[in-house]
Protein backbone atom coordinates (compact mmCIF):
# COMPACT_ATOMS: atom_id res chain seq x y z
CA UNK A 1 0.00 0.00 0.00
CA UNK A 2 2.76 2.46 0.85
CA UNK A 3 4.54 1.68 -2.43
CA UNK A 4 1.36 2.43 -4.34
CA UNK A 5 0.77 5.69 -2.46
CA UNK A 6 4.33 7.02 -2.78
CA UNK A 7 5.15 5.85 -6.31
CA UNK A 8 3.92 9.09 -7.98
CA UNK A 9 6.25 11.10 -5.74
CA UNK A 10 9.13 8.79 -6.61
CA UNK A 11 8.42 9.18 -10.35
CA UNK A 12 8.32 12.98 -9.98
CA UNK A 13 11.54 13.03 -7.91
CA UNK A 14 13.37 10.87 -10.46
CA UNK A 15 12.22 12.93 -13.42
CA UNK A 16 13.16 16.24 -11.76
CA UNK A 17 16.60 14.83 -10.87
CA UNK A 18 17.15 13.62 -14.45
CA UNK A 19 15.84 16.86 -15.94
CA UNK A 20 13.08 15.08 -17.85
CA UNK A 21 10.40 17.55 -16.81
CA UNK A 22 10.57 21.33 -17.20
CA UNK A 23 8.81 21.87 -13.87
CA UNK A 24 11.06 22.19 -10.84
CA UNK A 25 8.38 21.95 -8.16
CA UNK A 26 6.94 18.50 -7.32
CA UNK A 27 3.25 19.40 -7.53
CA UNK A 28 3.69 21.26 -10.83
CA UNK A 29 5.78 18.36 -12.20
CA UNK A 30 3.09 15.86 -11.14
CA UNK A 31 0.41 17.89 -12.96
CA UNK A 32 2.63 18.21 -16.05
CA UNK A 33 3.35 14.48 -16.20
CA UNK A 34 -0.34 13.68 -15.69
CA UNK A 35 -1.41 16.02 -18.51
CA UNK A 36 1.29 15.07 -21.02
CA UNK A 37 1.53 11.29 -20.47
CA UNK A 38 -1.65 10.41 -18.64
CA UNK A 39 -2.26 9.69 -14.98
CA UNK A 40 -0.99 6.09 -15.32
CA UNK A 41 2.53 7.46 -16.00
CA UNK A 42 2.75 8.46 -12.33
CA UNK A 43 2.67 4.76 -11.43
CA UNK A 44 5.27 3.66 -14.00
CA UNK A 45 7.76 1.29 -12.42
CA UNK A 46 5.34 0.28 -9.68
CA UNK A 47 5.70 -3.50 -10.18
CA UNK A 48 9.53 -3.52 -9.98
CA UNK A 49 9.35 -1.27 -6.91
CA UNK A 50 6.81 -3.60 -5.31
CA UNK A 51 9.04 -6.62 -5.98
CA UNK A 52 12.04 -4.72 -4.56
CA UNK A 53 10.12 -3.74 -1.41
CA UNK A 54 8.70 -7.24 -0.88
CA UNK A 55 12.16 -8.77 -1.24
CA UNK A 56 13.69 -6.45 1.35
CA UNK A 57 10.73 -6.96 3.67
CA UNK A 58 11.19 -10.74 3.47
CA UNK A 59 14.94 -10.43 4.11
CA UNK A 60 14.30 -8.08 7.04
CA UNK A 61 11.74 -10.36 8.68
CA UNK A 62 13.96 -13.42 8.16
CA UNK A 63 16.97 -11.62 9.64
CA UNK A 64 14.89 -10.53 12.63
CA UNK A 65 13.65 -14.07 13.26
CA UNK A 66 17.15 -15.57 13.02
CA UNK A 67 18.61 -12.88 15.29
CA UNK A 68 15.82 -13.37 17.82
CA UNK A 69 16.36 -17.14 17.84
CA UNK A 70 20.11 -16.66 18.40
CA UNK A 71 19.55 -14.11 21.17
CA UNK A 72 17.14 -16.46 22.92
CA UNK A 73 19.79 -19.21 22.70
CA UNK A 74 22.18 -16.91 24.59
CA UNK A 75 19.84 -16.66 27.56
CA UNK A 76 20.96 -19.16 30.20
CA UNK A 77 18.29 -21.64 31.22
CA UNK A 78 18.69 -20.55 34.86
CA UNK A 79 17.48 -17.09 33.91
CA UNK A 80 14.08 -18.38 32.86
CA UNK A 81 11.69 -17.88 35.70
CA UNK A 82 9.55 -20.71 36.96
CA UNK A 83 6.02 -20.66 35.59
CA UNK A 84 3.55 -18.82 37.70
CA UNK A 85 0.12 -17.38 37.31
CA UNK A 86 1.76 -14.32 35.70
CA UNK A 87 2.96 -16.45 32.79
CA UNK A 88 0.11 -17.68 30.59
CA UNK A 89 0.11 -21.35 29.73
CA UNK A 90 -0.66 -22.46 26.20
CA UNK A 91 -2.98 -25.32 25.33
CA UNK A 92 -0.06 -27.75 24.95
CA UNK A 93 1.24 -26.99 28.46
CA UNK A 94 4.23 -24.82 27.52
CA UNK A 95 4.89 -21.62 29.39
CA UNK A 96 6.12 -18.28 28.07
CA UNK A 97 9.78 -17.35 28.48
CA UNK A 98 10.80 -14.64 30.93
CA UNK A 99 13.78 -12.58 29.85
CA UNK A 100 16.70 -12.08 32.25
CA UNK A 101 17.34 -9.00 34.31
CA UNK A 102 18.44 -6.21 31.91
CA UNK A 103 21.61 -5.65 33.92
CA UNK A 104 22.82 -9.13 32.84
CA UNK A 105 22.38 -8.52 29.11
CA UNK A 106 25.75 -6.72 28.50
CA UNK A 107 27.62 -9.68 30.01
CA UNK A 108 25.65 -12.11 27.88
CA UNK A 109 26.43 -10.10 24.74
CA UNK A 110 30.12 -9.99 25.68
CA UNK A 111 30.17 -13.79 26.12
CA UNK A 112 28.45 -14.21 22.75
CA UNK A 113 31.00 -11.86 21.13
CA UNK A 114 33.93 -13.65 22.78
CA UNK A 115 32.60 -17.03 21.63
CA UNK A 116 32.21 -15.65 18.08
CA UNK A 117 35.79 -14.32 18.05
CA UNK A 118 37.12 -17.67 19.26
CA UNK A 119 35.08 -19.51 16.61
CA UNK A 120 36.40 -17.16 13.89
CA UNK A 121 40.00 -17.68 15.07
CA UNK A 122 39.55 -21.46 15.01
CA UNK A 123 38.12 -21.29 11.48
CA UNK A 124 41.01 -19.12 10.27
CA UNK A 125 43.67 -21.40 11.71
CA UNK A 126 42.25 -24.62 10.23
Amino acid sequence: LSSFATNPLDVVKTRIMLGQTPAQFPLRAMITIGRQEGIQALWSGFIPRLIWSATFFAVGISTYEIALANILKMIPSTSVQEPSCAHPQSADGRHGIALPNPSRIPGMIKRFYDDSVVSAQVMLTT
